[in-house]
């Protein structure tokens, strides 16, 4: 994972006009290697790797999710899963499937998240997105709208900066910066607070939340606090 998360860095530099060492230099990527540290050590990187398996699902309640809305917390997340499921929430608030393909040729599919927000100072955005049950055989029940799903395996890998790392804004000539810098590990740690869960996600200067509804965002299993903005907007909650 190592070199994919370099080969990810490079990309992003590269479409942001930097030196790629304006963005390596924040990751201690040896330490992906097998260098074991203390999650409180500043110079460790944010990462993290999830395994996800949504059970199938004989009787679902109309409208239960298997996984609420909510933006990812740090650089980049490299997923793959067995089943479709995964639903992007697009800037005009429409759910928008992603495909998924199983096997060992499948590709893998990269989510930007919330700190490559600020850092592309808005030019990528972290999009909402939330897990919704898998189409199967359609259970029957005459007093209850249900629907069945079937089984999901994913696996997640969550990619970020070292914790002592400062992540400003790479702003471009004509624009202003739209978020104040933050420390990564500072943000990440505010982001696992359980007092987070529920909000939005990155903000706009103005306030706003990527164009989540406050019902979208209040019906969260998942959430994130947003960006700092550098007016001190929060997002929409």
């Amino acid at each position: 994972m190592a070199r994919v998360v370099r080969a990810l860095n490079a990309l992003m530099a590269d479409a942001l006009g930097v030196p790629r060492d304006a963005i390596a230099s924040r990751f201690a990527l040896d330490l992906y290697d097998g260098v074991n540290g203390s999650d409180d050590e500043p110079s460790k990187d944010g990462i993290a790797l999830r395994f996800a398996h949504y059970p199938e699902t004989r009787v679902l309640d109309a409208g239960a999710l298997p996984y609420g809305l909510h933006t990812d917390y740090l650089t980049f997340t490299v997923l793959r899963a067995t089943a479709p499921g995964l639903q992007v929430l697009t800037r005009d608030a429409t759910f928008v499937d992603v495909l998924a393909t199983d096997g060992p040729d499948a590709p893998l599919l990269v989510n930007a998240a919330d700190l490559t927000e600020l850092w592309s100072n808005g030019a990528w955005r972290s999009a909402p997105h939330r897990v919704v049950p898998v189409p199967g055989v359609p259970a029957q029940n005459a007093t209850t709208a249900v629907v069945s799903s079937r089984a999901r395996d994913a696996i997640a890998f969550f990619s970020g900066p070292r914790h002592d790392a400062l992540i400003e804004p790479i702003v471009a000539a004509a624009d202003r910066p739209r978020y104040d810098p933050v420390l990564a590990g500072a943000y990440l740690r505010a982001k696992l607070d359980p007092t987070s869960v529920g909000d939005a996600g990155p903000s706009d200067a103005d306030g706003s939340a990527n164009g989540t509804s406050d019902d979208e965002v209040a019906g969260n299993e998942v959430g994130a606090s947003s960006c700092p903005a550098t007016d001190g907007g929060a997002a929409s909650s």
